[in-house]
């Protein structure tokens, strides 16, 4: 157990490509955090983490909704090295170690609660003029009692202020969970369309603990019928994993989908029923 200036770390909670991750307490109020050790080797990486520090005061003046809670982001220089800091609420664990590692998939009022949480804090980001360019369950933090979740990991994001136009080009995110139009495409590609299909591949794990393709290309290939997909739910997934950016729906068109809005009303109902 070591002292992190105001923190005392308690235990590592993983370690990975882009840096450690520890659980600590907060030494004034006690309070859980978790804190992320990025290294900073090069000049791209550094001006990649000043940037993801920029999104996220911006996203805080912004008020978004469903997005982690981030304490503190500095850059901190040493004789040897050179390394990020970043300071977050602490959750139970991410959607990835629930859903793959652990095999768990969610009921549907469970997946559906879990998911409308997710599209709306995308909808928050992208209201912000920010675009997440990496969702996958790694960066959805879930509480698992309350299933509460927040969205995390800002490093890959597109701040649209910065664009001379509604489009990117390169390689940003993750590549298990690329767009088809990233892959294919040798010009740009609307980023907000790109958020809508990592959804849709987020919405298909919470259910199956798998990916929707087999192929490197990432054209989806299951059979929702042999899944034992509701009519509503493939339709949903339908939507957002189309391979043509310009037939998929937006995050805003995802949350007015009949699948996300069966319990709310269903709640509703019961709601006044009883009132009455």
């Amino acid at each position: 157990i070591t002292t992190h200036q105001n923190y005392k770390v308690t235990q590592q909670l993983g370690e990975g490509g882009q840096g450690t991750v520890l659980q600590a307490k907060a030494e004034s109020s006690g309070d859980l955090v978790a804190i992320k050790l990025s290294e900073l080797t090069t000049e791209v990486l550094i001006h990649s983490f000043m940037e993801e520090m920029r999104i996220v005061e911006h996203l805080k003046k912004s008020k978004a909704k469903n997005i982690c809670e981030v304490h503190e982001m500095k850059i901190r220089h040493t004789s040897t090295a050179t390394g990020g800091i970043t300071v977050m609420k602490s959750y139970d664990c991410d959607l990835f170690t629930h859903a793959i590692e652990n095999r768990k998939t969610f009921r549907k009022a469970s997946a559906q609660k879990i998911f409308r949480q997710v599209c709306k804090g995308v909808k928050s980001l992208h209201r912000a003029g920010v675009v997440h360019m990496d969702l996958k369950p790694e960066n959805i933090l879930l509480d698992i009692d309350t299933q509460k979740v927040a969205i995390c990991d800002f490093g890959s994001c597109v701040w649209m202020k910065n664009q001379r136009t509604n489009e990117v080009s390169g390689l940003r995110g993750t590549k298990e969970y690329y767009a088809p139009e990233i892959i294919e495409s040798e010009y740009c590609y609307d980023p907000f369309k790109v958020d809508s299909f990592s959804l849709g591949v987020l919405l298909f794990i919470l259910h199956t603990g798998a990916f929707p393709y087999s192929n490197n290309y990432h054209r989806c290939n299951y059979d929702a019928k042999e899944l034992g997909f509701s009519s509503e739910l493939a339709n949903l997934l339908e939507a957002l994993l189309q391979a043509d950016p310009s037939e998929r729906i937006s995050v805003s068109e995802a949350l007015k989908h009949p699948w996300l809005r069966q319990n709310r009303f269903k709640r509703y109902f019961v709601r006044v029923k009883k009132a009455m």
